[in-house]
């Protein structure tokens, strides 16, 4: 009885954590990944399409329109996970409007990832400390925040005293905790 609940609960959590980060009508009628510099050179092209794109938030204020997210774009993959193996993709924009949610800029704050389902709006023109920048604009659908890992190194038995091993050294492990 005790090993069937033990499968049970691993199948679980093995389907969810395969689950896609949005229903599957949103996954299915977007597109993921859009290059921003090719959306900013055609904005009238891709007026209204819905994208699945995920960013670092730099910056979350409160406007008379709703609450912008500006963020440094990440990569995603096909369930709309955050693809750390990527370089510099530009910024964008996004925006919760007035009357559709509220996001909570202590929680969306800097420096945490998030997945954004949004609706292509144009292009926006901001300012990175003294130079005019062209963001590709969102109105966001769908969002989703990622939790922070922590990176922990600490001894092996007993924190804080380190276990000795006589041919390494301290021993120590190394995991990632989320909060």
């Amino acid at each position: 009885m005790k090993s069937f609940r033990f499968i049970l609960i691993a199948a679980l959590l093995f389907v969810t954590a395969c689950a896609p980060v949005f229903r599957e009508e949103i996954m299915k009628n977007s597109t993921l990944n859009p290059s921003l510099p090719e959306l900013n050179s055609k904005p009238a092209d891709f007026d209204g399409r819905m994208y699945i794109l995920g960013g670092r938030i730099l910056n979350t204020r409160s406007t008379e329109d709703g609450i912008v997210i500006e963020a440094m774009s990440l990569l995603v993959d096909s369930r709309g996970h955050i693809d750390y193996s990527d370089r510099y993709r530009g910024r964008f924009m996004a925006i919760m409007p007035k009357g559709k949610g509220m996001l909570d800029p202590l929680i969306f704050s800097s420096g945490k990832d998030v997945t954004i389902a949004g609706i292509y709006k144009g292009i926006r023109t901001g300012m990175i400390d003294k130079l005019e920048y062209s963001y590709s604009y969102f109105e966001i659908v769908g969002i989703r925040l990622w939790e922070r890992a922590a990176y922990y190194s600490g001894p092996v038995y007993y924190a804080p005293y380190p276990s000795y091993y006589y041919w390494y050294g301290p021993g120590y492990y190394h995991h990632y905790r989320h909060w």
